[in-house]
């Protein structure tokens, strides 16, 4: 299996839109692959809210990319809230394309 190239990646929102990756678009990106479910990722979701109040300003993209199809939007949006993740932008990777 080789690598996709981030402009054929084809992404979903939490609305069920198409996204398409464009890291041009800012200085850098920043992907942060998260499962609602996981302990590890509540424990950060401190840290992730740190990096982005630090380094937003600075032209620097972040996205929590939810790979595979185990979780519906209900579930990210209310990890999303819990933890107070408004500020990042959740997108569905059902397709694993980005690991």
């Amino acid at each position: 299996m080789g690598f996709t190239t981030p402009e054929k990646v084809q992404l979903y929102d939490l609305e069920g839109k198409v996204v398409q990756l464009n890291f041009k678009v800012s200085k850098a990106t920043v992907l942060f692959f998260l499962s609602p479910e996981c302990p590890l990722c509540e424990s950060y979701s401190l840290n992730i809210r740190n990096l982005i109040a630090q380094y937003a300003s600075k032209d620097i993209n972040f996205l929590a990319i939810i790979p595979g199809k185990e979780y519906s939007s209900e579930q990210v949006i209310r990890f999303r809230n819990k933890y107070q993740l408004k500020s990042l932008k959740f997108l569905f990777d059902p397709k694993y394309q980005l690991c």
